[in-house]
């Protein structure tokens, strides 16, 4: 959708090696909530440092079904010079962008369909890969390991 209208929005996580040797565990989120009963459906956002993304395909973990949603940690966004905005110029990646460079970090949580979310591990974003070692990168939602954290069926 055109500036500054909602849409879906979209993180992808590779996980190299996670399961052992060319075994890697793929998440692919999307704009979503951590609100119980509603962590499976989309929700249109215009920022990834404000909400929630979540797999919305439940994964088997251990003996649990789960979703695993990724929730932005505190970032101070720089405001753009001369504007007085709290947003950069650009919508939801340039401000991404922008608050990368002041070690942007994100909550992995766990998350059944009731109660609240568990923490699972912290992500943090470093600096961008090179251009044609990220297009080279490819990512799918059934990429997963072994029975204690398979998609679920």
């Amino acid at each position: 959708m055109p500036e500054p209208l909602p849409d879906a929005l979209g993180v992808a996580i590779k996980l190299p090696d996670a399961h052992g040797p060319g075994a890697d565990q793929d998440l692919l989120l999307t704009s979503s909530t951590d609100r119980p009963l509603l962590r499976r459906l989309l929700f249109p956002a215009t920022s990834f440092l404000r909400g929630t993304l979540s797999t919305a395909l439940p994964y088997d973990f251990g003996s649990e079904r789960v979703v695993l949603l990724l929730v932005p940690g505190r970032v101070g966004i720089r405001r753009s010079a001369g504007t007085g905005s709290h947003r950069p110029a650009g919508g939801g990646l340039a401000e991404l962008r922008a608050a990368t460079g002041d070690g942007l970090r994100f909550e992995l949580r766990t998350a059944r369909s009731f109660g609240r979310s568990e923490p699972l591990a912290s992500v943090t974003v470093g600096r961008s890969l090179p251009a044609g070692q990220a297009e080279a990168l490819r990512f799918n939602p059934w990429t997963t390991g072994p029975a204690s954290a398979r998609l679920a069926g």
